[in-house]
């Protein structure tokens, strides 16, 4: 895990914790990782369901 990865999970992780409902979490998430030099947002993510949203950002956060 690069040094980038790790700080952008410790945000991603603040974000859920201090986000009230469920879109909050995945909006302040998302804003993290595509603010992340290297990541780029896929064009169809605005169109995404929040549950496939959630799940992509859960399959980030475990990459080691």
């Amino acid at each position: 895990m690069t040094d980038v990865t790790g700080i952008m999970k410790v945000f991603m992780l603040l974000a859920e914790a201090s986000a009230e409902t469920e879109e909050d979490k995945v909006n302040a998430q998302a804003d993290i990782l595509f603010r992340t030099p290297g990541i780029i947002k896929p064009d169809n993510w605005d169109t995404l369901p929040l549950e496939e949203k959630k799940s992509r950002l859960e399959k980030v956060k475990r990459v080691e």
